[in-house]
This record gives structure tokens, sequence and C-alpha cells, in this order.
């Protein structure tokens, strides 16, 4: 008769090849998890234990399913709970979308910031130039207008 090692669920197991069958988990895993120190209960649960689980609306998922439900970056949450969030505003709290630049109106038209206005323009060379007049506080037109006639002579600044 053989004598039983493992007691899981009120049934008895002589090894651990015979209990990694009957609760689906690798019995390299479950010998692993035995050697850290976890109870038999907790080293036969078929749960990924290299994924941190949390609780919300009364379900214990892993992070990884959370972020799929809420459509989120898993970094993106990762670092947001780094930084003290809660679980549940780490995922429901919209991605910040940074803006580099504040946009720009010259001749009418709207630019993303003054770096694509000169771009469109083709005045890159003179960007330190027009900088400086744009912050001094002169209006954007006439800064603009002021250098496009100057490049259209062929000077130079």
């Amino acid at each position: 008769m053989k004598k039983n090692k493992y007691m899981l669920d009120g049934r008895g197991f002589s090894s651990q090849r015979e209990l990694s069958v009957y609760c689906g988990v690798h019995e390299k895993t479950i010998a692993a998890r035995l050697r850290h120190g976890l109870s038999l209960q907790e080293a036969c649960k078929k749960e990924d234990k290299r994924d941190t689980y949390y609780v919300m609306n009364g379900e214990r998922k892993s992070l990884k399913e959370i972020c799929r439900c809420y459509g989120q970056d898993k970094e993106l949450v990762r670092n947001r709970l780094a930084y003290g969030y809660s679980i549940e505003e780490a995922v429901s709290l919209p991605k910040k979308v940074s803006r580099q630049g504040n946009p720009l109106m010259v001749n009418g038209m709207w630019y993303p910031s003054l770096s694509a206005a000169l771009r469109n323009f083709g005045l890159e060379a003179h960007e330190s130039a027009i900088r400086y007049h744009m912050k001094r506080g002169r209006n954007p037109d006439d800064v603009f207008s002021g250098f496009n006639k100057f490049e259209n002579k062929g000077g130079n600044v």
C-alpha cells in the first residue's frame, strides 16, 4: 500500500507527480514553491507567483488581467502604483499626453509650436533671433513677415 505523503482537498497523494497531475501545476513548480516555504494549498494554486495580484470589484486579478480589462498600458499602471496611486486610480485615470511647445498662430494658421511654424516657413536658421523677438512680446505675424521679407531680399541675419 502506498503511503500518502501529500494531502490536498481531502485526497492523499504519494508523489508530487500525482499531485501535479491533479492540480494542473508542473511538479517542478510545486517543488520550488514548497522549498520557498509556501503551504501545500498555495503551492498547488494555478496562478503565476511572479505577477502581483490585486482585488478590484471584489475579484482577485493579476495586473496583466486588470490592464487588459481596462485597456491600459501595464507599464503605465505599474509606474503609477510605484508613485503611490491606488489600483483604482492607476487604472481609471486617463493617460496624460504631454505636448511640446505652445500653440501659435501665424498669418491666420495655427501651429502646434514655434518650431513647427519655423519649419513651415523655412526659417530654422533664424530660430534664435525669432525666439528673441517673440520673448520680447512682438506679434508673431510681424516677426515672421519681417524675416520672410529679409529672406526674399537674399540677406542674412
